[in-house]
């Protein structure tokens, strides 16, 4: 399932991070979120990919783009940390598709496959 949105995520570079979200959260609902503020910056212009999954403790949720894209999640992720989730950890930063391909690959290996419910337990951009 992964190979459907790596190439993708590698091609947005370059710059890559991986962050855990803890908690309740929805990546959708955050993701949304994130492109509204974007859009009110008016840098709405700039793109960026994400792939995202459901492990036992939390979302890992992985973003690719430029540098202002990244800098830009990172501040967004600091100022609603507690209100689309209940904390974070940066897993993996880096410039470079090599590492980040291996810290996701890593962490998928928490994934934690549907239960059976409705309820989304992937998703991202992909070609």
């Amino acid at each position: 399932m992964i190979e459907k949105y790596l190439p993708r995520l590698l091609n947005a570079g370059p710059y890559f991070q991986i962050v855990l979200l803890m908690g309740d959260a929805s990546a959708r609902t955050l993701l949304g979120a994130f492109r509204t503020r974007l859009k009110a910056l008016d840098i709405a212009g700039f793109g960026f990919k994400e792939y995202w999954f459901k492990t036992d403790t939390g979302i890992v949720l992985s973003i690719s783009g430029s540098k202002l894209i990244i800098q830009l999640f990172t501040m967004f992720l600091a100022e609603f940390d507690g209100h689309y989730f209940q904390g974070f950890e940066t897993i993996h930063s880096s410039h470079g598709p090599v590492k980040f391909e291996k810290a996701l690959r890593e962490s998928f290996q928490n994934y934690t496959p549907s239960d059976g419910s409705r309820t989304r337990f992937h998703g991202g951009s992909y070609a």
